[in-house]
């Protein structure tokens, strides 16, 4: 579903046969409400600009670094913290304890059900990736469902992914740059930034992934019709 995750195939096993296509949009979630009442139901201010880091909490996904790029963004700036911790959420709890951006952080830390997943993408204005590794993610087709820029660190899949259509923003996985790049995505052309999630929502429908699948088995397999017969 990435190049990085090919290089990593053909590397094992370098006469691998293999067909590259990211993950098709998540689309089964339903219609967001307004972002004003999404936030007002979450607990947020409804002026300031929402960060969202959204999905399982993991050691690799960088929540700590994006915690402490609060602090280097000024108050017009909030973050929501939607997942459930893979193991203690203790050293993030420590980290926000500190944190002189506390006020602006709202923690939902528990498994997210699918009826919340509209009102937490209304929320945001835009998703954030701190990832410090990846091959890919599965919080991208979401976001992009629900035409949601993003700002993602340069790990795994995510440049290729991201830059390449022109829907969001990379930078290098710490604190200052990814602070540097939720700043800049807000200077950058919303309404080009739309335009380029849905142009990139059209090449990964459901549709389209099928029908490279069954390219690939007819490859894998030209003479199958004759096994049928």
């Amino acid at each position: 579903m990435s190049e990085a995750v090919a290089n990593d195939l053909v590397s094992i096993l370098p006469g691998a046969h293999y067909s590259c296509k990211p993950h098709p949009i998540y689309s089964h979630f339903g219609e967001k409400p307004s972002s004003g009442i999404a936030k007002a139901h979450l607990g947020l201010d409804t002026n300031k600009r929402t960060l969202l880091f959204f999905g399982l909490i993991r050691d690799y996904k960088g929540l700590d670094l994006l915690i402490e790029a609060m602090e280097y963004l000024d108050d017009s700036y909030q973050l929501l913290i939607a997942g459930e911790a893979y193991g203690s959420f203790q050293k993030y709890q420590n980290l926000l304890d500190r944190s002189r951006a506390k006020d602006r952080i709202v923690v939902k830390n528990h498994y997210i059900e699918d009826k919340e997943v509209p009102v937490l993408f209304a929320a945001a204005d835009v998703l954030v990736l701190p990832y410090k590794s990846a091959t890919q993610s599965g919080v991208l087709p979401i976001a992009y469902h629900y035409e949601t820029p993003v700002v993602a660190t340069d790990v795994g899949g995510l440049r290729d992914a991201i830059e390449k259509a022109g829907t969001g923003v990379v930078c290098t996985p710490d604190a200052n740059a990814l602070a540097a790049g939720i700043e800049e995505i807000f200077r950058t052309e919303q309404e080009q930034l739309i335009a380029n999630i849905r142009k990139e929502g059209k090449n990964l429908s459901w549709k389209s992934f099928a029908g490279t699948l069954m390219d690939f088995t007819e490859l894998l397999n030209p003479h199958k019709n004759e096994i049928y017969q």
